[in-house]
């Protein structure tokens, strides 16, 4: 039975009747995330705490999970529901039906079904990348987002170890012979553990380089297996990289102008950056055709990670 999209029920109904199967997701649930859903509980969004006051700030938009603005493409991991393991077929909820695909290799990669028990049910559903199997999730071509177009790129995930040094969040990287192409949101494992957007410029083989370094400053150290959701936003001559940890944002600002180039040949991925897979797992990932601004990263952190219990 689905939640319903307003309204407020006791916590044991939820628990006892209405969890199961409801939106795709399963009991047990936390009890801050029950709170949530019955709207008794203040919640605190790293600023100010403000009280929830019903079923639809946990899940505006019924059966589909939570949906801000008009995104190009959406895809709510959160949803078990929504993926099969006889399918390598990534369900967009945007409503555009730019359908993902679950893959593996390089290049565009080869769709793959999704193995069995790479998504989890209890409630937080997500999906697995892992490096040595080669897995990732090819979005459709429209969030490549080429030349100095506008774009916000936005996701959940979490690290269970580096097995490479450089692995992908959202990324659209490949390269011309040996001069590096496209740009890629990712993680980096150097002298420090970074958060990178980095844009080339196929032309001239120069990059610019927007990064975040966790365990610096008032950023806090990085922890493996704890969810994190990073953005990058582009209005075509800046590009905002924002970090979100427990609700509190870190970002930085880099002006760009790099032209991107990108290549058929090489897919757009959630969990790859050319050739380096992220061993974890992804909840969220929301693609946008402009800049969605500070309010609506924020308003997307504040209404899904009580998912992730943070």
């Amino acid at each position: 039975m689905p939640l319903p999209s307003s309204g407020t029920m006791s916590i044991a109904d939820i628990a006892a009747n209405q969890g199961t199967n409801s939106v795709g997701v399963v009991t047990p649930y936390s009890l801050n995330q029950l709170a949530i859903l019955v709207g008794n509980q203040y919640v605190f969004d790293g600023i100010y705490p403000y009280f929830s006051p019903k079923v639809s700030d946990f899940y505006n938009w019924a059966g589909f999970g939570y949906k801000f603005g008009s995104p190009a493409i959406l895809h709510d991991y959160g949803l078990s529901s929504r993926f099969s393991t006889s399918s390598s077929n990534i369900i967009d909820t945007s409503g555009n039906g730019r359908t993902g695909v679950y893959v593996n290799g390089t290049g565009n990669g080869a769709a793959i079904n999704i193995p069995n028990g790479f998504y989890d049910t209890p409630y937080i559903a997500n999906i697995r990348t892992i490096d040595n199997a080669q897995y990732a999730i090819r979005l459709e071509q429209t969030a490549k987002y080429g030349g100095v177009a506008s774009f916000t790129w936005l996701t959940w995930f979490r690290v269970s170890s580096f097995q490479t040094n450089y692995p992908g969040l959202i990324s659209v990287e490949g390269r011309n012979g040996s001069i590096p192409i496209g740009h890629s949101m990712h993680l980096s494992n150097e002298a420090t553990r970074n958060l990178d957007y980095v844009r080339w410029n196929a032309s001239t083989n120069t990059a610019s380089v927007n990064r975040i370094s966790y365990g610096v400053g008032i950023v806090p150290a990085f922890q493996f297996n704890k969810w994190y959701m990073a953005a990058i936003r582009f209005n075509g001559s800046v590009a905002v990289l924002e970090l979100y940890i427990n609700g509190i944002r870190y970002s930085n600002t880099v002006n760009t102008t790099n032209n991107v180039t990108t290549s058929g040949d090489w897919g757009v991925f959630n969990g790859l950056r050319y050739n380096n897979w992220l061993d974890g797992k992804f909840g969220y990932c929301a693609i946008y055709s402009s800049d969605i601004g500070i309010n609506g990263t924020a308003f997307i952190n504040e209404y899904t990670r009580v998912r992730y219990d943070i």
